[in-house]
C-alpha cells in the first residue's frame, strides 16, 4: 500500500486565518451586510478582552481588540492588523483599496455605537499597497512622500504619541534639511542611479532643482503620472531612499487613531454558513 504524502503534510493555515476562540472565551458570530457585500464578525469576549475579525467565512482582513479593567472597558484599543483578502466578504468580491476603507469605517463605527467608552485604537503602521507589476510598495512611506501623513493620518485623523512625535520631528527636521543640502549629481549617486521613472532625466533633474521640499519634487512626478505607473516606478527604490535619507523606521512608531461614528448603514444579523437572518439594521 502506498503512502500518501498530503497524509503526512500538516495542515498550514492561510495568512488571515480566523483562529478558534480560546477556553476562557465566548463566541458571538454576527452578519453585517453593508450594500452589496456581507461580511462575517467574529466576536471573542474574556473577562479580561474582546477580540474582532471581521472578514470572510474563514479569512479576516481586520482584527482589534479591546480591554477590560474590572469589567469597565479601556478607552485605548489596538488596531492589530488590516489586511487585503478577496474572500473577506461572504460573497468573495471584497475589492482591493474602496473595501479595505470601508472595513476599517465598518469597525470604527461598530465600535462606536456598541463601545461609546471607547476612543483611540493604537497601532502600528505596518501597511503595504500592491503595485500592478505585483510587488508590493511601503505605503506608510509613498504617502508620507505625496502628502507630508500616512495614509492613516491622512484618511481616518491618526496621530503619534507624545513620545514618538518628538523622535520624528527630529528626524523629519533633518529630512528636509538635507533636501536643501544635496544636489542632483549627489543625490543620483547617493541613490546608485535606480531613480527611475518615464520622465528623461533632464527634466527629473530640473524639477528637483526646482523644489524646495521632498514633498513637491515626488507630489510633482506624481502628478504627472497616475496613482498606479507611481507606484510601480517607485517600489524599486523607496525603501533605500527612506532609509538614506529620512533614517526613522515609521512602523516602529506608534500611533493613534480616533473612534468615531462614520455613518455607516449596515443590516447586522446572524451568521448563518449557508443562509441568511437578518434581524435588524444599524445606521443613520
Amino acid at each position: 500500500m502506498r503512502s500518501s504524502n498530503r497524509m503526512n503534510t500538516p495542515f498550514r493555515k492561510p495568512d488571515g486565518y480566523i483562529p478558534p476562540k480560546g477556553p476562557q472565551e465566548t463566541e458571538t458570530l454576527i452578519k453585517l451586510t453593508i450594500g452589496n457585500k456581507s461580511l462575517k464578525l467574529v466576536k471573542y469576549e474574556s473577562s479580561k478582552e474582546i477580540t474582532f475579525y471581521i472578514g470572510g467565512h474563514t479569512i479576516y482582513c481586520i482584527y482589534a481588540s479591546l480591554y477590560k479593567d474590572k469589567g469597565n472597558i479601556l478607552p485605548v484599543g489596538t488596531l492589530n492588523k488590516i489586511r487585503y483578502d478577496q474572500v473577506c466578504s461572504l460573497e468573495n468580491n471584497f475589492m482591493r483599496g474602496i473595501d479595505t476603507n470601508m472595513i476599517l469605517k465598518l469597525l470604527l463605527s461598530y465600535i462606536s455605537r456598541n463601545y461609546p467608552s471607547v476612543n483611540h485604537l493604537s497601532f502600528n503602521d505596518t501597511s503595504s499597497r500592491p503595485c500592478d507589476n505585483g510587488e508590493s510598495v511601503n505605503l506608510a512611506f509613498m504617502s508620507y512622500l505625496l502628502h507630508g501623513k500616512t495614509w492613516y493620518e491622512n484618511h481616518f485623523g491618526a496621530f503619534l504619541e507624545k513620545r514618538d512625535l518628538t523622535t520624528f520631528n527630529k528626524y523629519e527636521s533633518d529630512f528636509q534639511n538635507r533636501k536643501n543640502t544635496t544636489n542632483w549629481d549627489s543625490f543620483i549617486i547617493q541613490m546608485n542611479k535606480i531613480l527611475q521613472m518615464p520622465i528623461p532625466e533632464n527634466e527629473l533633474q530640473e524639477l528637483y532643482t526646482q523644489s524646495a521640499t521632498w514633498h513637491e519634487f515626488f507630489k510633482t512626478i506624481h502628478n504627472r503620472l497616475d496613482i498606479s505607473e507611481f507606484c510601480v516606478h517607485v517600489q524599486p527604490w523607496l525603501d533605500r531612499f527612506m532609509n538614506l535619507y529620512f533614517k526613522l523606521n515609521l512602523i516602529g512608531l506608534q500611533y493613534q487613531m480616533p473612534v468615531k461614528d462614520y455613518g455607516v448603514n449596515y443590516i447586522e444579523g446572524t451568521y448563518q454558513r449557508g443562509g441568511r437572518k437578518y434581524t435588524r439594521r444599524v445606521g443613520r
